[in-house]
């Protein structure tokens, strides 16, 4: 199974914000070695920020980037991820790159907080919650 990680469900964990403990359990599946989770080389600047922002602690910050970059795969972005998501002209430029990238690497699902946002027939979209009732 390969799962693209939205931004948002990385800094639940990150930070610790409230409901993050299903969140937390999608990224501990990383461990599992039938399972692949990619987070997006473009939200990488966005968690580091927002964390940096939160914690006032730029060593902190790399600390913790350092951490999810040796738990997940970095998802590339290139010409081709940028031009599919213009051409799927969301008002999220944001999500439909995540999208985009769920495409290109192949992911069974994209997992958000934001499901409604994302309406691509190509793409499975799931919360943290409903993705993990698929291992109950």
């Amino acid at each position: 199974m390969k799962l693209l990680i939205d931004t948002d469900v990385v800094l639940d964990v990150m930070l610790k914000r409230e409901g993050f403990k299903d969140s937390d359990a999608v990224m501990a599946l990383s461990k599992h070695d039938d399972i692949q989770v990619y987070v997006a080389a473009s939200s990488i600047t966005e968690i580091y920020h927002i964390v940096r922002a939160n914690c006032g602690d730029r060593i902190q910050a790399f600390d913790m980037l350092d951490h999810l970059v040796h738990q997940v795969i970095i998802a590339d972005v290139s010409h081709k991820e940028i031009s599919r998501a213009m051409n799927l002209a969301w008002d999220d430029f944001e999500d439909a790159l995540q999208c985009s990238i769920a495409i290109s690497v192949g992911a069974d699902y994209v997992v958000t907080k934001n499901v409604d946002r994302y309406i691509s027939p190509r793409v499975r979209v799931m919360s943290p919650e409903q993705l993990l009732e698929l291992f109950d």
